[in-house]
C-alpha cells in the first residue's frame, strides 16, 4: 500500500509473477517482495493478512 507503483499493473503483475517463479507456493508475503517494494510497506502483514492466491481468485 505504501509503494508508489511506479511502472502501474505491468510492474505489479511482474513482480508477482516474479515471486512465485522464485518458488512461492500458495501464499504470498511481504517477504516475497522485491527489497525496494518490501521496503514501503507500512501495513503490518501478518500470518492472518497474508495474500492467498486461490481465495482472491475465488472472490
Amino acid at each position: 500500500m505504501g509503494y508508489h507503483w511506479p511502472g502501474n499493473i505491468r510492474q505489479l503483475e511482474n513482480v508477482i509473477q516474479r515471486a512465485f517463479a522464485m518458488g512461492v507456493k500458495e501464499v504470498l508475503d511481504v517477504d516475497d517482495l522485491p527489497p525496494e517494494i518490501a521496503q514501503k510497506t507500512t501495513t503490518d502483514f501478518s500470518a492472518e493478512s497474508t495474500f492467498n492466491l486461490q481465495a482472491i481468485e475465488k472472490k
